[in-house]
């Protein structure tokens, strides 16, 4: 392994038996862009090893997100990023990995049933994970959102400050398509603007005969009208860690696009903070407003209610909840 792949600057860092393990999952390549150099690599952090994943760790067990088993210098935290995309683009938080508007939407419908009140969001990340493998044992209303768990999409964050750049690709993938839960390569004729495809960028299933294919990566619409495609990438990080990560990197106080990443994010945040608040004040002994029929209030059954409180509570204005 090149001396010159490094995870410097990181407040603590991978151990070298981690460092090996990253190296070979991603065959020296970038993960997001997928071009495989010699040297100038990054072992970067999916949650940082700094004060600021601490924070993220913390939120997230507070909101039931993640555990707090969750270790950071893992190499199930770890992915390899060339010198462009980790510097340019992830070290400055101008972009950020994102479980796919699809997933995300799940998971808030699920936090909106009455069985899921008190269930950990890990834990129905984990029954997406799990019934993905088993997609015909799966529930009805989960089986749609199972060919795009383990992939993400990449988000922009700071539109304005990478308005006019754009990603390069050395290996960049054709269209695939759905087909019994899973994506599969699509016919040469697939239209790339369709909503049912999408091109998969896995730097997992590289290898070292693959042609040479370049493409380019639009981070705003200003750059390319191709912007809108979708792409996604497989990436084996744990789902809940990449929750855990977009929503620390949100920013709440923006009104986002409906049915986007960061729109999606901002709701889940609220949920779970509002489950959160009515249980503490539950065994406070403080009733939330109720539903009319002399019982303390169930916030869980109005989903809804009382956004002014929210607002403050929460920290989120009431274009969150949609």
């Amino acid at each position: 392994m090149s001396d010159e792949w490094s995870d410097e600057g990181s407040e603590a860092t991978f151990s070298d038996t981690a460092k090996e393990d990253i190296h070979a999952l991603y065959h020296e390549s970038c993960a997001i862009c997928l071009f495989q150099l010699p040297a100038g690599e990054k072992f970067a952090h999916l949650i940082a090893s700094s004060e600021d994943g601490d924070e993220a760790i913390e939120l997230g067990v507070y909101l039931g997100l993640i555990e707090s088993s969750y270790e950071r210098l893992s190499a199930e935290n770890g992915f390899l990023l060339c010198g462009t995309c980790n510097a340019s683009y992830f070290s400055l938080h101008n972009v950020a990995l994102s479980p796919p508007p699809i997933v995300l939407r799940y998971i808030l419908q699920s936090l909106h049933k009455p069985e899921n009140f008190t269930r950990p969001v890990y834990e129905i990340c984990q029954s997406l994970v799990y019934y993905s493998h088993y997609p015909q044992n799966a529930p009805d209303d989960m089986k749609d959102v199972l060919p795009y768990v383990g992939l993400y999409s990449l988000v922009t964050l700071n539109p304005v400050a990478v308005r006019w750049c754009a990603i390069m690709s050395m290996r960049f993938p054709p269209l695939s398509t759905i087909e019994n839960f899973r994506f599969v390569p699509a016919s040469g004729d697939a239209d790339p603007s369709s909503p049912d495809n999408a091109r998969i960028f896995d730097a997992l299933s590289i290898t070292s005969n693959m042609p040479i294919s370049l493409g380019i990566i639009p981070l705003t619409d200003a750059r390319s009208e191709e912007y809108t495609q979708k792409r996604y990438w497989r990436l084996p990080f744990k789902l809940e860690a990449v929750l855990t990560e977009f929503l620390a990197r949100t920013n709440r106080a923006t009104c986002h696009a409906r049915d986007s990443e960061q729109y999606y994010s901002a709701r889940i945040r609220t949920r779970c903070s509002t489950l959160k608040y009515q249980l503490e004040d539950m065994e406070a002994g403080i009733d939330w407003p109720g539903d009319g029929e002399g019982e303390g209030g169930v916030v869980a059954n109005k989903p809804d209610v009382l956004p002014n409180v929210l607002e403050v509570r929460v920290g989120v204005g009431s274009e969150a909840f949609g």
